[in-house]
């Protein structure tokens, strides 16, 4: 069983793109990707002429025979990783009261990403953010890989 670079795991939970399934390839170390079109195409038997395609739907057909996870394992997406658990968990770890509470008054009734950045700019604080924002993930990936038995190197 080969180990993976934890950083692509990190990239990827930062960076889901939707319509696309990751999966560790336990036996290679490598993260495979696989559009929703071509996972569909191996599941129905389907022959695809594009050439771009061929090679996922030739692994959508391994990952699907892999009855029992032994080498694939499918990687959190945008459907169970929400952005929004890294902006409150940020937050409520403001220490000045006063900011905390600005925060909290500014996103209650519009909670966008935007207005979080501007708020982040006005404070001057989008730095601390980012940094916060890699340990997150990072904390997330590790315990990812621990849950499901997935080595990995830094």
């Amino acid at each position: 069983m080969s180990k993976v670079k934890l950083e692509y795991i990190i990239e990827h939970l930062q960076n889901c793109i939707a319509g696309v399934y990751v999966y560790v390839d336990k036996k290679t170390g490598d993260l495979e990707a696989i559009m929703s079109e071509a996972m569909k195409a191996a599941m129905e038997g389907k022959i695809l002429e594009e050439e771009w395609i061929l090679d996922q739907v030739e692994m959508a057909k391994l990952v699907l025979a892999d009855n029992n996870h032994e080498r694939f394992i499918r990687l959190p997406d945008e459907t169970t990783i929400n952005e929004n658990d890294a902006i409150i968990a940020f937050i409520d770890g403001i220490e000045d009261e006063s900011v905390r509470y600005k925060f909290y008054d500014e996103l209650k009734d519009s909670p966008s990403p935007g207005r979080f950045r501007n708020l982040l700019q006005s404070e001057n604080m989008f730095d601390e953010f980012h940094d916060f924002e890699d340990s997150y993930y990072e904390e997330m990936a590790k315990s990812w890989c621990n849950d499901n038995n997935v080595e990995f190197y830094i």
